[in-house]
């Protein structure tokens, strides 16, 4: 079965709402799930001029990002890494963006093994692992157009858990949490900046997207309010952490969303209120881990050619292979919490999806300049 068979079929393309969708659930799935956990132990009340800094940072990123979409409309992030570095240096480069987003879907697999424990204890960590692969595994099966067109259900029901989220944690907010502003300077706010800023520079994936949209006069500009939208929504919840619990207590919660929620008192209404916001943060993240697992496939695809004729056998063993290295890579929440820190994934992730994009722009650049002349 040929992996391109989905995408070039007209009435599957990606519509711009679904291509805003995209953009704000994977951005969100880590933003949310982790920077103001890793972020307040520098900024404490003050994350929320960090997570506004990062969102101004990652601009520049996201740019360069939209200028290589411009300049190779047809092309995804593999080709586009094959056409500027030319064959053996593309070779490198593709292994690098393998690794990469394998890496983040085996700690997103990871994080869901761990989230588990706290919402089903009794639930075996292997059945909740497999259970949660399998799911990937048939919509990769299914192809990326499935995928993407649930993007639409799940970014409402995203919105609508968090507007609920907000409105009952009202009785809860302590404004007085915010002071002394800028108490401890802006050193460690700008340190506190990193992580956030890196996040939101996967949006390198974009690339692989982009070439897939039914393209008019908004596409381009899709990618920057999504930006946008996902970093209020980082914001708010980075806001919401320091009222409710205060800065120091934020700094010890390892599951955001999950705490926010039991934080709530509603009596009998509050595990049902529960349950509804921790379902459509676990489809967030089943959707982010398959859209990992999904660009990883394509860029190996496009390294090794011969496996487009196998693509589902590389689907079986993709899955089989993170199934078996979540407990050897990430054993413990303190393990995957660690990974973000700003001198483990904050500089490698700086380096692959910040510095690797502006790389490609300025060789792709001097190439056309060299080709005119």
């Amino acid at each position: 079965m040929d992996s391109n068979k989905n995408m070039v079929l007209p009435n599957q393309w990606i519509t711009n709402f679904q291509l805003f969708c995209l953009i704000i659930l994977v951005r969100s799935m880590a933003a949310i799930s982790l920077t103001p956990v890793l972020t307040s132990g520098y900024t404490r009340q003050d994350v929320w001029i960090a997570v506004l800094l990062s969102i101004f940072a990652s601009f520049i990123q996201l740019w360069i990002v939209v200028k290589l979409y411009k300049m190779f409309p047809t092309l995804k992030i593999g080709q586009i890494i094959d056409h500027v570095l030319g064959k053996y240096l593309g070779k490198i480069g593709n292994f690098i963006f393998v690794l990469f987003f394998y890496i983040l879907a085996i700690y997103w697999c990871a994080y869901v093994t761990n989230l588990a424990d706290v919402i089903l204890p009794e639930t075996p960590r292997p059945v909740i692992k497999w259970s949660f692969l399998f799911v990937c595994f048939y919509a990769l099966y299914k192809g990326p157009a499935s995928i993407l067109r649930s993007s639409g259900f799940i970014f409402i029901s995203l919105v609508g858990s968090y507007f609920f989220l907000v409105v009952f944690l009202v009785p809860e907010f302590d404004f007085a949490q915010f002071k002394p502003i800028l108490y401890y300077g802006w050193t460690p706010i700008l340190v506190g900046t990193i992580v956030p800023s890196v996040l939101f520079f996967e949006s390198i994936m974009l690339l692989q997207f982009l070439p897939m949209v039914r393209a008019n006069q908004w596409t381009v500009r899709i990618p920057f309010f999504a930006h946008v939208f996902a970093g209020l929504l980082l914001l708010v919840t980075a806001c919401l952490l320091v009222m409710v619990f205060g800065p120091i207590e934020a700094e010890k919660i390892q599951f955001t969303v999950f705490t926010l929620v039991r934080a709530i008192s509603l009596g009998d209404y509050v595990e049902r209120l529960e349950f509804v916001v921790i379902a459509a943060w676990f489809s967030v993240i089943f959707f982010g881990t398959t859209t990992f697992i999904y660009i990883t496939r394509e860029i190996l695809l496009n390294m090794i050619k011969r496996l487009n004729s196998y693509d589902q056998y590389v689907n079986v063993g993709m899955v089989l292979v993170i199934g078996w290295l979540v407990p050897k890579m990430f054993p413990d929440m303190l393990v995957l919490l660690e990974f973000y820190r700003v001198d483990q994934y904050g500089f490698s992730g700086f380096v692959i999806a910040g510095a690797f994009p502006i790389i490609l722009f300025i060789v792709a650049n001097l190439r056309k300049q060299g080709a005119k002349l």
